[in-house]
């Protein structure tokens, strides 16, 4: 092979060239739904993980968790991945620390283990709650009533996509769309 060619032929010194102009075809933030949705997801993460770690103790995995223990008591691991959409070590590790911290019980029901606050876990849901809620609302003062209320129902449709992402997402590493589907339940639905 010649100096001047890499492993697939073409000349090395082309392959490291800046390329200083917007490709053809890519894919524009206005238009492409990830990118706002990523970016709102980001800001909303940042500040959660650091106020509520700051001022609270916790992180925003394990807030999720206390979020959703307090409207589904009894939760198991299994339902805290689906229906949040956390994989099984952060579901994990989450529910350590909140164990560590005293804020939830376990209770084992056979072969189940089901997740419940404690009055110390209540307690900090219940003091936490009024900064997530107005940390919504300064986002959502763009909006009427009936663009927040539309906008509700848009993001649980798309939630309601998960399952079929998540499919598409597996097939794209190998995996078979029926593994994939027996993984990922319907978020659009918590179980409890």
């Amino acid at each position: 092979m010649a100096l001047a060619e890499s492993a697939h032929g073409a000349d090395p010194s082309l392959e490291a060239a800046p390329i200083r102009e917007p490709l053809e075809g890519n894919l524009k933030r206005t238009t492409y739904a990830p990118a706002p949705i990523s970016y709102i997801n980001g800001v909303f993460v940042w500040g959660a993980s650091e106020i509520y770690r700051q001022r609270f103790g916790i992180g925003i995995n394990e807030w999720r968790m206390l979020g959703k223990l307090s409207t589904f008591p009894g939760s198991t691991a299994a339902d805290a991945t689906t229906d949040l959409g956390m994989n099984k070590s952060t579901v994990s590790l989450a529910m350590t620390a909140l164990l560590e911290k005293g804020l939830i019980v376990t209770e084992n029901e056979g072969r189940t283990r089901r997740m419940y606050l404690t009055q110390k876990g209540a307690d900090l849901y219940q003091r936490i709650r009024p900064i997530a809620e107005e940390r919504e609302r300064i986002m959502l003062a763009a909006l009427d009533e009936d663009e927040i209320s539309a906008f509700r129902s848009y993001l649980a449709r798309i939630a309601g996509r998960g399952p079929a992402l998540r499919s598409f997402d597996m097939e794209q590493l190998g995996s078979s769309a029926e593994d994939s589907a027996a993984e990922v339940a319907d978020v659009s639905e918590p179980t409890h």
